[in-house]
């Protein structure tokens, strides 16, 4: 789990990429990005024979307001 206001992006380098939002589906191929709160349901699959390369970032709350 993550803490509060934490939130997720995705970006796809290379390849396609299916991301499952909320039950919601998002198809993402090269260079298309997507960004949610990580307290949101969420799932990610490659979707394509070839390799698919994403960057994942979390960003979390600042320290101080975590209590």
């Amino acid at each position: 789990p993550h803490p509060l206001n934490t939130r997720e992006l995705i970006y796809v380098m290379d390849g396609s990429a299916l991301a499952t939002i909320d039950g919601t589906d998002v198809p993402l191929g090269p260079g298309d990005s997507i960004s949610f709160t990580a307290k949101e349901s969420h799932e990610l699959r490659a979707v394509s024979a070839e390799e698919c390369q994403l960057l994942i970032l979390t960003k979390g709350p600042r320290p101080e307001f975590l209590g």
